[in-house]
């Protein structure tokens, strides 16, 4: 009989990057190359902003340790949509 699957959010592997952090990795790149088109930078500022920009963007990949399912990108998108007049408390469980 055919069961229902636990999780229906399957990434692409490729090689051993998953296709989103590809897709990040290439966007951070294009953004680095057209700042550096609109800024009309020479040869070695050029190549340091397409670098910096390209490993904020493999940041912007990597899961943290306090957040192993959710990529940098996502807790940004969190910390940015977070309602800072409204307190959330945490609730911690206790062992008798």
């Amino acid at each position: 009989m055919y069961t229902n699957p636990k999780n229906i959010k399957q990434e692409i592997k490729i090689l051993f990057f998953y296709f989103v952090d590809l897709l990040i990795i290439l966007g951070g790149f294009v953004v680095g190359v057209a700042l550096s088109k609109a800024l009309h930078l020479s040869f070695a500022p050029k190549v340091i902003l397409l670098v910096i920009t390209t490993l904020f963007a493999f940041w912007l990949c990597v899961r943290a340790p306090s957040h192993p399912k959710e990529r940098n990108l996502s807790v940004l998108f969190h910390l940015f949509k977070m309602d800072r007049n409204h307190y959330h408390s945490i609730e911690i469980e206790r062992k008798k």
